[in-house]
């Protein structure tokens, strides 16, 4: 995911997702060896995007993906700790 090219096909399939979607934020990435964390690849608010992040999913939406291998929640991502804290 380091080549330029990949980066821009993950901003480009974000804009189409958060359009189609009304979510207001997007993020992908992948889960962390201690299966506790996500470390996003990419996070958008809207067309922006932010500084990378990474997280403890353990009691957020995405919990889920450790099961599931994904998640996708359009609504409540205020369950997110550090998304919790941009919102206010």
């Amino acid at each position: 995911m380091d080549k330029p090219a990949d980066k821009r096909f993950l901003v480009e399939a974000a804009l189409l997702i958060l359009q189609h979607s009304k979510a207001e934020y997007f993020l992908i990435g992948p889960i962390t060896p201690d299966k506790e964390h996500v470390r996003t690849l990419l996070l958008m608010k809207g067309d922006k995007r932010l500084d990378n992040i990474t997280y403890a999913f353990r009691g957020t939406p995405c919990e889920t993906a450790r099961t599931y291998g994904f998640c996708f929640f359009p609504f409540n991502v205020s369950l997110i700790p550090k998304i919790r804290r941009w919102r206010n």
